[in-house]
């Protein structure tokens, strides 16, 4: 992999756009869903959709102003000064695992609870899952997730920012299946399309028949 690619890939303005991108996608797919769905239950979805950009838009600005490095950071200076700095790692690793316990509750309940006919947000809920656990693990800072994170590389590019990227770019595509792509135009276009035909000789609002000609 050519080295600017690697240091564009690993920059972390460049992952602060991406998440800024994403943002913007979610608000599209809010807005999409708001209004082509208005003569259908959309239900809470067009909210989630909304609350998912904000919450992006957010983490990419903790991102931007490495609010996480600094949490990390605060944590372990207050480690050093009460005494319990060679203690931690234990309440990190119970920490991340408690994480991931959380996580797979929710998964079994998404897939448990979610109606089938939603089931296509699904995997746009997971990934959103995984954003916001991977930068809590990253801000639990255990030493051993820490050294395959920021010192191990595939291809010169760290493992960190590889998998970050990955779950951005997974969390794109889940947006795209979840927002109903190929929908109506529009709330009239969706009526008219779910309205069944009409009967031989019979009369539509449109003063048209069901009479071939």
């Amino acid at each position: 992999m050519p080295d600017a690619l690697i240091d564009l890939l690993d920059s972390s303005w460049f992952r602060v756009g991406a998440y800024a991108a994403l943002a913007a996608l979610a608000a599209w797919a809010g807005w999409r869903e708001r209004r082509w769905l208005a003569t259908h239950d959309a239900g809470w979805w067009p909210t989630y959709w909304f609350l998912s950009a904000g919450l992006l838009v957010a983490m990419g600005a903790a991102r931007a102003w490495g609010l996480g490095e600094r949490v990390g950071q605060i944590g372990r200076e207050q480690a050093a000064t009460d005494g319990w700095y060679e203690s931690r790692r234990d309440l990190q690793a119970l920490t991340v695992g408690v994480l991931g316990l959380i996580g797979l509750v929710a998964v079994v309940v998404a897939i448990w609870r979610l109606p089938r006919r939603r089931r296509r947000y699904l995997v746009h809920v997971f990934a959103m899952a995984g954003l916001i656990g991977f930068a809590a693990v990253r801000i639990v800072s255990l030493h051993q997730i820490d050294t395959v994170l920021y010192r191990r590389d595939v291809g010169g590019l760290r493992v960190v920012a590889l998998v970050e990227l990955c779950l951005l770019v997974l969390t794109v595509l889940a947006t795209l299946m979840a927002a109903r792509i190929r929908g109506p135009r529009s709330p009239a276009d969706a009526s008219a399309a779910s309205e069944p035909p009409l009967p031989m000789g019979a009369a539509g609002s449109d003063g048209t028949t069901g009479v071939s000609r």
